[in-house]
């Protein structure tokens, strides 16, 4: 089959915004876990005036911590699929752009995301390929992988194994300490998540953006810029004579 070019520049769009989103949601996870933070450490060093008083505080604090997880739920479900959307398109795009010899399919670029221990891999494989072949579809085999890539995939690899631990050890959390510990890698988690927001964002930016620079210097204009100007010259009124 045939690939034709699409210019993924309005799903880039879409994704970007949600990233950036997605972005601010940990920063505000973050000063949540900072609150926690000061809890913990006031209970442990027994500056609360009352039982009451850290009563409340952690009642805010556990509240603080289920609306912010409940409202980024949602926001996690639409960022995968706007990025799906987007992987899906790039990818194909790259096949488009006269790309020969990619190992991963448009398909699978987007599917090895939910295969376990396979997406520790080979999606970074295969978004390598598509930048590749996104900056120069005949010589991509001869080009290296740029530094934000593996950046942006240390921190794909952070967010998934800090999350892990993070999530096992608030769920087994009981003592102080263990709470402590608990918040310490959460705080880590975020941190990682935020940064992974951020260089998504430019990940994606970048082989959008090389992918039109490429097609656009092959001297084809993309699909519906083109039958913008058919239609456009069409409608203009012949010359007078």
């Amino acid at each position: 089959m045939i690939e034709s070019f699409r210019g993924a520049q309005p799903r880039m769009l879409w994704l970007r915004r949600m990233l950036y989103v997605s972005a601010a949601s940990d920063l505000i996870a973050l000063a949540s876990d900072a609150y926690e933070r000061l809890v913990l450490r006031r209970i442990i060093e027994h500056s609360f005036d009352s039982a009451e008083a850290i009563q409340a505080a952690a009642e805010l604090s556990d509240y603080l911590q289920r609306v912010i997880a409940l409202a980024r739920l949602p926001l996690l479900l639409i960022t995968f699929v706007l990025g799906g959307r987007w992987i899906l398109r790039v990818a194909r795009n790259a096949r488009a752009l006269g790309a020969k010899g990619m190992e991963v399919s448009a398909g699978w670029a987007v599917g090895w995301y939910f295969i376990p221990f396979a997406n520790l891999v080979k999606p970074f494989r295969a978004m390598d390929e598509i930048w590749r072949a996104s900056a120069s579809a005949a010589q991509w085999q001869q080009l290296t992988t740029p530094a934000l890539l593996r950046f942006w995939w240390g921190c794909w690899l952070a967010v998934a194994f800090v999350g892990n631990a993070s999530m096992r050890l608030s769920l087994r959390a009981k003592e102080l300490d263990e709470l402590l510990l608990a918040n310490t890698v959460g705080i880590v988690f975020e941190l990682s998540d935020f940064a992974l927001c951020v260089a998504f964002a430019a990940v994606v930016t970048r082989i959008t953006m090389l992918q039109d620079r490429q097609w656009l210097a092959g001297g084809i204009p993309p699909p519906l810029a083109g039958m913008a100007r058919v239609e456009s010259a069409l409608a203009e009124p012949p010359l007078a004579s």
